[in-house]
């Protein structure tokens, strides 16, 4: 059994995506930082290249070795030497052209230190199916070829990884880098790998696959911190999903790039701390989240905004509980009889800060600008003399989701944001954590039918211990949830059809039976059909309406949305790290979602009274 060690620190690079050649000066970086002999610094690189292997490296083992138990923190400033990593990549059984074994030559090469030289068989390899295509320099073996297929899959690949992880470096505490694409809460794009039969991880996989590694490495030991160097992962649903499991989560709401998280600094950082016999965790974390947002500063030379968040997963109850309470007055304002309330909400919406064309929502900026136009409203009532007690209400909830946002202090130790910061004028309004607020009901059924709802955010853990459905109605109306205001906004912000608005049914049939009578009656039945057909579609999930394929070959946008050119409709624009901005359109990525546009359009043209009800509809009554 190795021997348990104070600290191990995972990166594991999902780069089998256009990602992949940028992530080698990361790897790079984590060999410059040096090494301690009470830190294990193991990191997992997956190349885009086809038939290109694997890797998994134990940063510094040779250089520990030769070190005979003494720490070097960081290469001399002046030494040009520059260090590889392919004496530090565990090799297993693989061998040579002259059929010698690599860790066997690896261990030569240590002179009176070759007996030390005992590193372990790496997790299950991808086999490459023709040798010969490598040029027969190496053979590659996997652990079991008949798990190929699985062995590619995101969730096979980092559950192996953190397996390996806890197995062969024991330690009292850890700390997972992942750098990948991101966007997991309604997208499936994270940890995108083009290769794999399953392309992506999603967000309750996820959860359950660190709450696995958790109980893994034991009681003894703390899971003390899971960073995200991955697109819009800094929101609410990951955060809770993953409470419980890490105590500590760092990510970011915006899009982000390859080099925005210096790891030689931070690696150096958490080594230092070990050779000071530095025991403060979490100046120790803090120093990373200003490391990241320091690092990013100079990325606004190429035009890149940036944010990023440092959230304490141990406190998030309190979030939950001001993230229901505002969902039931939100809800109660959009039946209110005064529409002000509904109007309100949009222009907050409108307002607010948000990522990955109308995805996502700062959750904080939100209620700040909900909050101040309420206030607005509530001094204008007062002025004529009428009441404003739905306002006030939304007003105070809005103000007691801020609270359970706002950063930590020494006069509020207990919040879930430790830190929250920006670089550059396109995230200046971001608070820290994101919500899933679309503008319109989104597509996929899959996901937001089966899956969302059961992120934990959203389920009531009370509702299995309740007996009959009237309680249970009662429960929901009493608490809902984040959804079930989503469910309510959809139905009450859709714009009624040009029917019911201009009344008439805005159908081609008037327009013949005006010039040749005799096709009145069939262009009418053409006009239902299509209609009902096109309303059937919309109900199934399959189409947003008449939208159009989206960049992926599959996806379909809303109604409103792009033109089959690809042009993503109107206002905001791309910029080069993939965020579309205020847009419809698809990912260049690959990855498996689209993007919901602000025209909530509904998917007929008849008169309500005559349609069925969609999926929103039903589900709010």
């Amino acid at each position: 059994m190795p021997d348990t060690k104070e600290w191990t620190l995972m990166f594991y690079f999902a780069s089998d995506n256009p990602l992949g050649p940028t992530i080698v000066s990361q790897l790079k970086a984590l060999k410059q930082a040096g090494f301690h002999p009470q830190a294990n610094v193991v990191a997992y690189y997956d190349p885009p290249i086809p038939g290109t292997p694997t890797h998994v490296f134990d940063v510094n083992i040779t250089e520990k070795i030769k070190a005979d138990g003494k720490s070097k923190i960081g290469f001399r400033a002046n030494d040009p030497f520059v260090h590889n990593l392919v004496e530090d990549k565990l090799w297993g059984d693989q061998k040579s052209i002259d059929g010698t074994k690599i860790k066997d030559l690896i261990a030569e090469c240590l002179n009176g230190h070759k007996e030390k030289y005992e590193p372990p068989d790496p997790p299950s390899l991808i086999p490459i199916k023709d040798p010969g295509k490598r040029n027969g320099r190496v053979e590659l073996v996997a652990s079991d070829p008949a798990d190929e297929e699985d062995a590619q899959s995101p969730e096979t690949s980092l559950g192996n990884f953190l397996q390996f992880c806890s197995n062969k470096y024991p330690a009292r505490n850890y700390m997972l880098f992942i750098l990948g694409h991101g966007l997991i809460v309604g997208n499936d794009v994270f940890l995108y790998d083009d290769s794999a039969p399953e392309h992506s991880l999603p967000l309750k996989k996820l959860g359950a696959l660190l709450d696995k590694f958790k109980k893994g490495i034991g009681k003894e030991s703390e899971f003390q911190l899971i960073s995200f160097h991955s697109c819009s992962m800094s929101s609410l649903e990951v955060a809770y999903e993953l409470k419980g499991i890490a105590n500590y989560m760092l990510a970011a709401q915006c899009p982000t790039s390859v080099g925005s998280w210096p790891y030689k600094q931070i690696l150096i950082r958490v080594l230092n701390d070990l050779e000071r016999g530095i025991k403060d965790l979490e100046e120790t974390l803090s120093d990373i989240f200003y490391y990241c947002v320091y690092n990013s500063y100079d990325f606004q030379l190429a035009g890149y905004s940036f944010d990023l968040c440092l959230c304490d997963l141990r406190n998030t109850e309190a979030a939950k509980e001001a993230l229901n309470h505002l969902s039931k007055e939100l809800i109660g304002a959009l039946s209110d009889v005064d529409r002000r309330a509904l109007d309100l909400v949009l222009l907050a919406h409108w307002d607010a800060q948000s990522y990955w064309g109308e995805m996502y929502t700062d959750l904080y900026d939100f209620c700040f600008r909900l909050q101040r136009r309420c206030l607005e409203a509530i001094k204008q009532d007062k002025a004529l003399g009428e009441p404003g007690a739905r306002l006030n209400k939304v007003e105070e909830a809005c103000q007691k989701m801020i609270d359970a946002l706002a950063p930590k202090s020494k006069s509020s130790s207990k919040q879930l944001i430790m830190h929250s910061s920006f670089v550059g004028p396109a995230y200046q309004y971001a608070h820290g954590l994101s919500v899933y607020f679309p503008w319109s009901e989104p597509l996929r059924s899959q996901f937001w039918e089966n899956e969302y709802s059961t992120y934990k955010l959203i389920i009531d853990e009370l509702e299995p211990a309740i007996k009959t459905d009237e309680e249970r109605q009662k429960r929901r109306e009493e608490n809902p949830s984040w959804r079930d205001f989503l469910l309510a906004y959809f139905r009450k912000t859709m714009r009624d059809t040009r029917a019911e608005e201009q009344g008439d049914d805005g159908s081609v049939s008037r327009v013949i039976n005006k010039r040749i009578t005799p096709y009145a009656n069939h262009a009418q039945v053409v006009h239902e059909a299509l209609d009902a057909m096109t309303f059937s579609i919309f109900a199934r999930g399959e189409l947003g309406g008449l939208g159009v394929a989206d960049s992926l070959g599959g996806g379909v946008g809303k109604v409103g949305g792009g033109d089959a050119t690809g042009d993503p409709g109107k206002v905001g624009g791309g910029d080069g790290t993939g965020d579309p901005g205020k847009v419809g359109g698809g990912d260049g990525t690959g990855g498996d979602f689209y993007y919901s546009t602000v025209k909530n359009y509904p998917p007929f043209t008849r008169a309500q009274k005559s349609t069925p009800k969609t999926r929103a509809a039903k589900e709010e009554t």
